[in-house]
Parts: C-alpha cells; structure tokens; sequence
C-alpha cells in the first residue's frame, strides 16, 4: 500500500480537516479554562482583599468560575463587642463564564450568629434573592469601625425578598435572660433598608430569673413598613441635642395569639395584638445605658438610683411615639396553686388601646372583668390621658427636684360603670355589692412635676348595707331605714404662685336621701415647696401657711329628720320636742363657748333655725388680717376660742 502524495500547497485534504478542528477546538477549551481559572482567581482574591482590609478572616474562598460565584466558609468578625459569625456565605462573584441572567441565585448565608453584649442572634440561614452583593456591601456586611454605623449599613440593604427558616434572639440583662424564636421569617420589597412587607408563621418566647420563669408561644406575625435603619439608629446610635425628628419605624404590625405561661402556671393570653404609626429617633444617651440605670433603681432603694431611674424613663419617652397599639381579649387565669383552699380567678380585658408621646400620650380599656370564684367585678371603661414637660431634664440640680426629670404637664384619669357582687369573708352570709357610675380626675398647672390644680369627681358610688355589719355606723345607717348608700362628690382646688395661696373651691360630698356638705378656704403663705416630694420639706411648708378663710355649706336631704326620729325613739320623745330642744340648746351653748360676742350669737341663731327646720345652712369665717391666721394664733385660743373670734369676720344663714 503506497502513501497519498501531499495535497497541494493551498487546499486541505479531507483527513486533515477533522483534525484540525480538534486541535482549534482543544485549543479554545484550553484557552476558556485559563480565562475562568484566571477569573475565579480574581473573585477569590477580591474576597480576600476586603476581608483582610477589614481584620475579618474566612477559613477557605472558593470560587466557581462557570456561575462567578464565591463561598465563604467559617467568617468571623470582631470589634468593639461585636462578634459575628457566619458557616457560610454563597455569593456572586465579579466574573462570570455563564452570563448573570442565565446562573442568578440568591445570596446565601449560613449559621450566622451575632453577639452584640446583652443580645444575641442565631440565624440558620439567610436567603437574599433580588439584590446583588458587591466589594462595598461586603465591606459593610462586616464593618468594625465607627465611622460606619449599623444605620447606615441597613439603608444599603435592597432586595426583592429575604428569607429565614428561623430567628433566634437572646438577652442577658441583670440575671435575667429571656429568648424569643420567630419561624418562617419572609421580608419582601427591601429598598434601602425599608422592609415593604415582613411576615412570620409564628414563634415561642421564654425569659425570666431562674427562679421564676415565663414561656409561650405567639402566632402569625405580619409588619408593613419597616424602617430597618431606623430602628437600628434607635438602639445604637445617640442625638447629640435630641432635637432629632421622629420617624416612622413601623408603618403598622399585628401579632396573634400570644399565650404566656408563668412558673406559678398563672396562663396570658392576647387574642391579637396590632400597632400603627410607630416612630423613634435616637436617644441622648445610648439604650443600653439607659436600660442599666433603670434596672439598677429597680435593685436598690438610692434616692441617687431612683431619680437616674426616672431620667432614663423620660429620655426613653421622649424618644418614641405611638400612633397607635391594640390588644384584643386579653385574659389572665390565676390557679391560686400555692393558697391552703386555692381559688382560681380569671381576669379579661376585651380591648385595650395605647397612644401618643411624651407630648400627649393616652390609654383605655374597656370591658374589664375579674371573675373570682362565686363572684364578678367589671368595669366598663377605665382611662388615663397625660403629658409630660420636657423629660430630660435630669437627675436634680441646684435644689431642683428629682421630679422634674419626668414632669407632668397634665394628666386625667377616667373610670365608669364599675360593678361588684362579691363573696363576704366575715359573714357568709352576705354579699359585697357595691358600684361606682362615674368618676374623673384632672391634673395641671405642674410645679417640680407634681400637678398643682386638680379637679375630681365621683359620681354614684353605691354600696349595699350589710345587715350583720359589727360597725357601729353602719348599723346606725341601718337603723335609720337606709339600705343601701348612693354617695357623690367633687373637689377643686389649686396652688397660686403670685399669691403663694392654696386654695380650695370646692370639697363637695353628697348622700341620695342624706345630706349635701360642702367646704371651701384659702390657705396663705404656701410655697413650692408642698410640692418638694421631700416629706420634711413640706411639713415646714405647711407648718408655715396660714387660715385666711373658711366655709361651710351643709344642705339636709332628709337624714337630719331621720337622725332626730331614731334619737326620739330611743329617748321615748316625739322628733318635735327633740327638734326644739336641740334648736334652744344650739342657740344658747354656742355662744356661750365662743364668748358671746355678736358674732357668736349670729352663729348659734343660725344652727339653731337650722335645727328647727332642717334646710340650708351657710356658715364663711374670713381673717381680719389680710395675712391670714397662723398656727400661733390658733395655739392661743386654745383655752379661750373667744380671742380666735375676735380676729374672724363670721357669716351665717340658714333658710
């Protein structure tokens, strides 16, 4: 067999050609290789770059040069306090054979925890689809320095979702500890750290001493609008001036089902929890700081402690507003376990509702019920509105009070339709029922925090009689035929600086089918000092006033006819000739004890007519001394009331 001559210069023989696309072929895949080979090795080395210029190590760098990605194996970082660790993070990298839209997979992040001091978390695994993760995130992912803060980290963050199996964070505060665990964690629509929508299927808590502790569990989660730097700002950051405005951290939230169980099996449970329009702004000083101080008054009894406690109160309040937040059918059953004869009780509050800042700030409730057993107590509604002053004012300073730290600017409180029908202990027999229509009470005009005007009412506060009482007055009560008491009230009555005076409008109480009194004065020579919160402070203050007028107002609703009734019966008279005795006794011992001046007579006259025909009895006594009467002064009429009369304007009526 001979050999083919040589193909002519210029042509291809067709046993050559497959050879020859073989070797351009070989030679390509080759020269491919070498290029990925070449870019898997750049990715590598720009993760080991940023992380070296970081102080942050990673056991091993591994990059993929078909999909461009990078993962990281065993990543720690370190500073400040700060610890995070990661398993593993899966990324892409900068350089890619396959192109990015053809090889797009979620960033991956496995076995992160984070130990920030008191807190801690434990994340499974992080899923971030949506968003890409360059040399600068990754510089941020794991910055150390202050110049950087974890604020400004979060408002880089943005992906279409982010996804978590589980959450788990724990606390350690004062020999306290406490874990939450959310599941199924999901955050959809994260534009520069603003979470769009963020949902959990559920989760459990426990936290508490080791000797009491409190577990749960919680159910769906759901939050919209979630200012993820914000909230960070709020606990790592401070405001120089506090003048920092606030911002809305959560758009709204709701949690449901919360059911708590504490070491004495006591059992919580909250049908549904929801909030609107939170807003925060970073604090003057750092959180943690002020946790510690209000947990360090909680421990000791220090004045010292307590008004650093009250300081950290009111920065915290000046640093948070609620626009809203909810609690649906909150329920408490107490088994009683450890009493000799336990007796379970169930409280229930159907709605309870919070608002408002430091500025103006409120709460209700509504349709409270404590169920103990064989009895109920319910109240329809029960209320507090308040404002405060500026809260940071501090710890005292130059003789202010510690008050001022956490000063109130007003304040009212509201309660209706409350109810009782209870068991009676001390005679088995009976019941307890008692009830209260309405009642309010009005704060204002602070001094040192302390409100100085105040307004209160109550009105029908009913109660029945107990027919075995051993109480003398009420057996009194009930001898003169009352069965039940149905009493009202008022008071009014304000500090006033220009005048140094206290003065009291009006003390008013009242008895359906009793009685009407009603008091009223001015006390003079008052300093702010009553309102010190010092008790040596304002016994001198009050040591010091004086009496500059005093009056009485007392209106018969038909117990003095009945008081006369029971006295005739038991002294075998009629209520007439009692009614005439009385009168002429009043009209002459009266006088003669106070001296038998005019004024003396104008008063004794008065009660007498009163007497004789129970009505209206009017009785005011006004200082001549534009300065009031002091305590002296009183001291020396001890033993003769005359020269007290003497320095008295006296006014009496009865009609």
């Amino acid at each position: 067999m001979t050999a083919s001559p040589p193909a002519p210069s210029g042509t291809i023989s067709s046993g050559w050609r497959p050879r020859r696309r073989a070797v351009v072929l070989l030679a390509t895949t080759a020269l491919a290789g070498l290029v990925a080979a070449g870019g898997a090795w750049w990715s590598a080395y720009q993760v080991h770059t940023a992380l070296g210029g970081l102080g942050a190590r990673a056991g091993s760098v591994i990059a993929d040069p078909l999909s461009g990605r990078v993962r990281l194996t065993d990543v720690v970082s370190a500073a400040g306090g700060f610890r995070m660790r990661a398993g593993a993070i899966s990324l892409q990298g900068g350089f890619a054979l396959v192109p990015a839209a053809a090889a797009a997979d979620p960033l991956i992040v496995n076995d992160v925890t984070v130990d920030a001091g008191d807190l801690a978390f434990r994340i499974p695994r992080i899923e971030v689809s949506g968003g890409s993760v360059s040399e600068q995130d990754l510089r941020g992912l794991f910055a150390k320095d202050d110049g950087d803060k974890l604020g400004s980290r979060l408002a880089r963050l943005s992906a279409s979702r982010i996804a978590m199996p589980s959450v788990t964070v724990e606390s350690r505060h004062a020999g306290e500890t406490g874990t939450v665990v959310y599941r199924d964690i999901v955050l959809t629509g994260v534009t520069n750290g603003v979470v769009a929508s963020a949902t959990a299927s559920g989760g459990t808590v426990e936290g508490g001493t080791s000797a009491s502790r409190v577990k749960g569990t919680f159910g769906p989660v759901s939050v919209q609008g979630a200012d993820m730097p914000v909230v960070a700002r709020f606990y790592t950051e401070t405001s120089d001036s506090g003048a920092t405005p606030l911002t809305t951290a959560y758009a709204s939230f709701a949690l449901d089902s919360l059911q708590l169980t504490t070491g004495d099996d006591v059992e919580v449970g909250i049908q549904k929890i929801a909030g609107s329009d939170i807003k925060l702004r970073p604090p003057t000083r750092p959180f943690s700081a002020l946790m510690a101080q209000m947990g360090a008054a909680a421990e000791t009894a220090k004045a010292s402690d307590t008004a650093a406690q009250r300081s950290a109160l009111a920065e915290l309040l000046q640093s948070l507003a609620v626009g809203s937040i909810e609690l649906l059918d909150t329920t408490v059953d107490d088994p009683d376990k450890h009493a000799e004869t336990p007796k379970p009780t169930r409280g229930r509050i159907a709605r309870a509702t919070f608002a408002g800042s430091a500025a103006a700030h409120s709460m209700a409730f509504a349709d409270i019920q404590l169920m103990p057993p064989d009895g109920r107590l319910t109240v329809g509604s029960l209320s507090y509105e308040g404002s405060f002053l500026d809260g940071r004012s501090g710890a005292p300073a130059s003789g202010q009070s510690a008050a001022t730290a956490i000063a109130l600017r007003g304040t009212t409180i509201k309660m209706a339709d409350l109810v009782a029908d209870l068991p009676n202990d001390s005679a088995p027999t009976e019941r307890l029922r008692f009830g209260l229509k309405s009642s309010s009470v009005v704060g204002s005009q602070p001094v040192d925090g302390v409100p100085a005007a105040w307004t209160a009412a109550v009105d029908h506060v009913t109660f029945a009689l107990p027919s075995t009482s051993a109480d003398d007055s009420i057996k009194t009560l009930i001898a003169m035929g009352y069965k039940t008491v149905d009493l009202s009230g008022t008071t009014d009555f304000d500090w006033r600086p220009a005048t140094q005076e206290l003065k009291l409008d009006n003390l008013t109480l009242s008895g359906a089918d009793m009685a009407t009194v009603k008091l009223g004065g001015v006390l003079g020579n008052v300093g702010k000092d009553i309102f010190s919160g010092d008790e040596a402070l304002v016994q001198v203050a009050l040591a010091g006033a004086t009496v500059k007028s005093l009056s009485l107002s007392l209106a018969d609703r038909g117990l003095a006819n009945r008081l006369l009734a029971r006295q005739a019966d038991q002294e075998g008279k009629t209520p007439e000739d009692l009614r005439k005795a009385y009168g002429s006794a009043a009209a002459i011992i009266i006088p003669g004890f106070l001296g038998g001046s005019p004024q003396a007579r104008t008063l004794g006259n008065a009660v007498a007519r009163f007497i004789a025909k129970p009505g209206l009895l009017e009785i005011t006594a006004t200082a001549r001394d534009p300065q009031g009467l002091g305590a002296a002064d009183f001291m020396a009429a001890a033993g003769n009331p005359s020269n007290l009369l003497e320095q008295l304007d006296i006014k009496a009526t009865a009609n």
